[in-house]
């Protein structure tokens, strides 16, 4: 019984894989384009690991999500109309709409910089 739990298990990893392999590569046709997603250009085409590929598929979704938004608007939806439509929340929906251009790669912030700072020792 084991033994069939882990063959449906390793089926559907490979089948989930398999399917964000497929949705990186047609969202980014050339090399040249998967390194303007992950942000990290490289001199010669080389094989990308499979967490650069699914943070490509990740970020094409993204960006799909946001264009699919601003269509809405555009069209005249109401923001509660678009959440709807687009299943999302209508707080994901207004920050899609305030921000200047597609979501993009955000840095980490480290510990005691400006954005999160540390409170003084005394």
């Amino acid at each position: 019984m084991c033994g069939g739990t882990r063959g449906r298990r390793a089926r559907l990893v490979t089948r989930e894989q398999a399917a964000l392999r497929q949705a990186a590569r047609a969202e980014a046709d050339t090399v040249a384009e998967v390194d303007e997603v992950i942000g990290t250009p490289s001199p010669t085409p080389q094989r990308y690991t499979a967490a650069q590929r699914q943070q490509a598929a990740r970020r094409a979704a993204r960006v799909a999500r946001y264009e699919r938004v601003r269509e809405f608007v555009t069209q005249g939806y109401s923001q509660r109309a678009v959440a709807q439509a687009v299943g999302l929340d209508r707080d994901t929906v207004r920050a899609d709409l305030r921000a200047d251009g597609p979501p993009g790669i955000q840095p980490v912030p480290a510990a005691g910089c400006v954005a999160f700072p540390r409170a003084p020792l005394s």
